[in-house]
């Protein structure tokens, strides 16, 4: 794994998180809804992954703060990973999943911030 520093891992997150923001904020109501991606998936249902792998990266960040080994789920178990956070996102209404949006990106936002530098190249 290449070493990346905190500076340069929090300038991406949120150069690609103000990327993000801007496509959405382009869009109505009915185009986040819309089942127009691929597998049927509407924006909303991505934004609603990606809030749920950010969370999901952020307990890995927390437990790697307290010395602990992060549980990851195995290569094969992804898919179901993926599955269940979009069978969520099915029964979650656009204004949850936007909030809960901008909640787990401060969440992993801080959780990096935290984390003290030397812990971002352990392999845990």
């Amino acid at each position: 794994m290449s070493e990346i520093d905190k500076n340069t891992l929090l300038a991406n997150i949120g150069r690609d998180r103000a990327t993000l923001d801007a496509l959405v904020a382009g869009l109505n109501e009915a185009q986040l809804l819309e089942p127009a991606l691929e597998a049927g998936w509407s924006v909303k249902d991505v934004l609603a992954h990606i809030a749920a792998w950010e969370r999901l990266c952020t307990s890995w960040l927390d437990a790697i703060a307290r010395d602990e080994t992060p549980e990851r789920p195995e290569v094969g178990d992804v898919d179901a990973t993926n599955a269940r956070f979009y069978e969520q996102a099915l029964r979650t209404p656009l204004g949850d999943v936007m909030a809960e949006s901008g909640r787990s990106y401060q969440a992993i936002v801080e959780a990096v911030e935290r984390l003290p530098a030397a812990d971002l190249a352990d392999e845990k």
